[in-house]
């Protein structure tokens, strides 16, 4: 009888404990899908680097024949005049904004 009494409370604990572990992953879905919504959608842009201006942290990149100014990334390095880079962003290109980049790569491409 005994036997029988502990098993049973086992199984209750158990059944408590993985109840516990299923709503909570069920929370941590939710939230995270709804986090989704506010993220900025992140595009690149193949260009050269025109202009720097260091102490407003941002450069001129001319692309698809427009220009386009963007801030520096954060923690990242500074581009330099007259390299072609892939660039990593965020925010609407050629607002009243700079956009925000995120990512410098070097490009070997030709065509910006």
């Amino acid at each position: 009888m005994k036997k029988l009494l502990a098993f049973i409370l086992g199984v209750a604990v158990l059944a408590t404990l993985g109840g516990l572990v299923t709503a909570k992953a069920a929370s941590s879905v939710k939230s995270s899908k709804s986090n989704t919504s506010d993220r900025a959608a992140v595009d690149k842009i193949t260009g050269k680097v025109l202009q720097v201006d260091q102490k407003a942290r941002t450069f001129t990149l001319k692309a698809k024949g427009k220009e386009y100014k963007f801030l520096f990334p954060k923690g990242g390095a500074q581009p330099k005049v007259g390299v072609v880079l892939e660039v990593t962003y965020t925010g609407a290109l050629g607002g009243t904004e700079p956009a925000q980049s995120i990512n410098l790569n070097s490009s070997r491409s030709n065509i910006y």
